[in-house]
């Protein structure tokens, strides 16, 4: 059977006007690096095209034309402020042609896999996708029994079958270069930026027990990692083809020191001279300055890490399974680091968490520049399986399968009203900052208020819609119900 595959990033239709749910892609702007790796396990008689949403305008006319031949898409879906969008795309591919095979995977789908298959997926992939990927599409191909692959779920005589988890894979050298060649990086510049930009994992997973986090318990708290030589091979493979930015994906680069130093050493010795930023653990750079001057060395210009608050009694909740839990003092010693070595830093918070009070939520939001260049707020939601789910639970009316940070899942997201009134004025509060001398500031601003220009410009009726429901409906955000009511409910008819 011939076989000719379209990975999909799904398309934008419900755009949480005038910021996205992913306000990280507003400055950053990296693909992802997971369909171009999955690609790459594929054999060579499989044909494979790319659509990412998140980039590309959607047109009907050209979607139908990118659909004719094709027999699978691919679909991911990494969380629950994606989930509608991701929907809404598997019912349109479904209306323009039904026999097309729809494969949905990433860790929303991981954790829901039934609720996906309800919605219209023909199969799940769960966990790492790339070698259950590929024995799914040669099942097809052959037309075999797909029971004995490991990691899938699928529906049979209207019950669902899942077959076992798929063991982690030992060695992640063993994985095929990425073919980011089959990607058009062009998508993904900006006029700001020289080069491309694409995004390299240098380990998978995560060993800490964050009480918010699910990643650790995606990844079962374990963290693997690929060798320095398979990762500078996979740079320079990148540089030839015009990249002079780097995400780096991990989760908590620099915790394997020994390797890591390792690493930046050679990305130094061979001279790759590519601009990164990544993820930082705040008690890493407190406790391993020295790591951070080389990696400035290696060319790190920017850092995300989670403070979650500034207030000490709060900070405790968290669990962030630091050897002790740092002080908000030490916290500005992490910033003092990476602000000697011209590092910048984004700090990620979380805004309403359980037993925070209003007084402690305003305080970290009006004074996050103690401790970073520039804040990024996300209202607490409770993720299946984390602690904090399990111990709300109860508080819920419904399974939070779709997500927006103005939906009140229960009686712990009550600062609604704050969260909107700061937010406002934490963005406008860096506006200047377009100004600033130093370079990567000014790009970072740049980008990330002319992203918002680009998103004024395309607002249309029905964005404004969404918008007076989202906010002004109730001042301490709007249930949830209420929510799959006026948003998503509308949302799923046009593509009844």
């Amino acid at each position: 059977m011939y076989m000719r595959v379209l990975f999909l990033n799904p398309i934008i239709f419900y755009r949480r006007w005038p910021v996205p749910a992913d306000f990280t892609r507003f400055s950053f702007n990296p693909p992802s690096v997971t369909f171009p790796q999955i690609a790459a396990c594929l054999p060579s008689d499989v044909s494979v095209d790319f659509w990412d949403g998140t980039v590309e305008r959607f047109n009907y006319r050209k979607f139908i034309t990118r659909l004719a031949n094709v027999n699978l898409v691919a679909i991911s879906c990494n969380c629950g402020a994606v989930s509608l969008n991701t929907e809404l795309s598997i019912r349109l591919i479904k209306k323009i042609d039904p026999r097309i095979i729809v494969v949905v995977g990433g860790l929303h789908a991981s954790v829901y896999p039934d609720a996906w298959l309800a919605r219209g997926a023909d199969y799940v992939v769960r966990g790492e996708g790339e070698q259950t990927f590929a024995e799914l599409i040669a099942s097809l191909k052959a037309g075999s029994d797909i029971n004995s692959i490991r990691g899938v779920s699928y529906q049979n005589d209207g019950a669902v079958r899942s077959a076992p988890d798929r063991p982690f894979i030992d060695n992640l050298d063993e994985l095929p270069m990425p073919r980011w060649d089959l990607l058009d990086l062009k998508k993904y510049n900006t006029p700001f930026n020289k080069g491309f930009i694409a995004t390299v994992e240098t380990s998978r997973g995560c060993a800490f027990q964050c009480s918010f986090c699910v990643v650790s318990v995606v990844w079962r708290k374990t963290q693997r990692f690929k060798s320095i030589t398979r990762v500078i091979d996979e740079l320079k493979q990148l540089k030839a083809l015009g990249v002079r930015r780097i995400c780096i994906a991990d989760d908590n680069f620099g915790y394997n020191y020994d390797r890591d130093m390792q690493l930046l050493e050679e990305m130094i010795r061979q001279k790759l001279h590519i601009r990164w930023f990544g993820f930082a653990r705040a008690d890493f750079v407190y406790t391993h300055p020295e790591f951070y001057s080389l990696a400035a060395r290696a060319g790190l210009e920017c850092v995300l890490t989670g403070f979650e608050t500034l207030k000490q009694n709060s900070l405790v909740r968290f669990n962030k399974g630091y050897g002790h839990e740092l002080t908000i003092d030490e916290y500005g010693q992490v910033y003092s680091t990476l602000k000697k070595n011209k590092i910048f830093t984004v700090g990620l918070f979380i805004a309403g968490y359980p037993e925070e009070s209003e007084e402690d939520l305003r305080y970290t939001m009006l004074h996050y520049n103690r401790v970073c260049d520039f804040p990024l707020f996300t209202p607490f939601r409770p993720e299946k399986s984390t602690a904090t789910y399990n111990m709300l639970r109860h508080e819920f009316t419904e399974e939070p399968f779709y997500y927006d940070s103005q939906i009140r899942l229960g009686s712990y997201d009550r600062y609604k009203n704050s969260i909107r009134f700061l937010t406002v004025m934490v963005f406008f509060r860096s506006m200047i900052k377009v100004f600033s001398s130093d370079k990567f500031t000014r790009i970072f601003h740049c980008n990330l208020y002319r992203h918002l220009m680009v998103s004024l410009v395309q607002v249309n009726f029905r964005c404004l819609r969404d918008f007076y429901y989202l906010v002004f409906v109730s001042s301490c955000g709007i249930p949830y119900d209420y929510f799959k009511e006026k948003i998503v409910d509308r949302y799923l008819k046009l593509f009844k």
